[in-house]
């Protein structure tokens, strides 16, 4: 009687360990889905960003090193078209040979409003095969859906860098657009 706890707690056990028939579990994710409500958020921000900068700063940077303001925004426009173009993924960029040292604040910001355009329509009209394509991407392989993820964070990098510019000439930054 003294074995008949201890093995009837051994025999559940055993028991539950026993292999299941596996079930194939699929969770299809789409990037088109998970991307386009992201870059739409990200533009919003941005264009929120650029619109709270005085015109006059744009030129600021801290130290002579670095970019200006309006120069990390313009970055990202040239990032995303040569990212883009580059890897075979849009034949032309729309903004190819422009002089950005010589825009306003207003031709900055509709430039940044037509590249988030242009990056999301290109991104809605490229076709899975061509997404799922396997591409050296900065010495690594990955699907090319993954550069287009690269712009975003690339854009999120610089935004960054253009909102601490605004703290350091006292001006407080838009409120976080959310994920």
């Amino acid at each position: 009687m003294k074995y008949l706890i201890p093995l009837a707690i051994i025999s559940i056990f055993l028991a539950a360990c026993q292999p299941v028939e596996e079930e194939e579990v699929i969770i299809e994710l789409s990037f088109k889905s998970d991307f386009a409500p992201a870059w739409e958020r990200s533009k919003i921000y941005t264009l929120a960003l650029a619109d709270s900068m005085p015109e006059e700063l744009y030129s600021y940077k801290p130290s002579k090193d670095v970019f200006s303001f309006g120069k990390q925004l313009t970055h990202c426009i040239d990032f995303a078209t040569g990212q883009l173009v580059g890897n075979g993924l849009a034949n032309e960029s729309p903004f190819k040979g422009r002089d950005w040292e010589s825009h306003s604040k207003a031709e900055i910001r509709a430039a940044l409003a037509e590249m988030y355009a242009w990056v999301d329509s290109l991104s809605e009209a490229l076709p899975d095969s061509v997404l799922e394509k396997e591409i050296d991407y900065f010495g690594q392989t990955a699907p090319a859906w993954r550069v287009i993820e690269a712009i975003e964070n690339h854009t999120i990098h610089h935004r960054g860098q253009a909102l601490v510019y605004m703290r350091m000439n006292g001006i407080t930054p838009p409120g976080y657009a959310g994920w």
